[in-house]
């Protein structure tokens, strides 16, 4: 991935990410990064909201909670501070973001 390619990625996770502990600052929910199908966007969902595309078919119906915590790229904390991303774990996830943006 050249320099451009790369600056472009980490600008686009960076912005998700803020937005997702902006949500988590207003809701008090936990907020998920999670990629697009089909483009390089990136979505910031919560449970509610997943539980909602998958219903109306956006997401495949056979996906689970579960399924969307391991293949995010970013989740902020629980709404009593819990369940934060260690760092060694949120470098596994940009690195697979980078990867996943690389292929597009």
């Amino acid at each position: 991935m050249n320099i451009f390619k790369h600056l472009l990625a980490t600008l686009r996770l960076n912005f998700a990410i803020s937005k997702a502990d902006t949500a988590l600052a207003e809701t008090g929910e936990r907020h998920y990064v999670m990629p697009q199908h089909g483009s390089r966007r990136l979505v910031v969902v919560d449970r509610r909201n997943f539980r909602l595309l998958r219903r109306k078919g956006y997401i495949n119906p056979k996906a689970t909670v579960t399924d969307m915590i391991s293949e995010c790229f970013y989740h902020t904390p629980y709404r009593d501070g819990s369940g934060i991303l260690p760092p060694d774990m949120a470098a596994k996830k940009r690195k697979a973001y980078l990867r996943w943006f690389d292929r597009q």
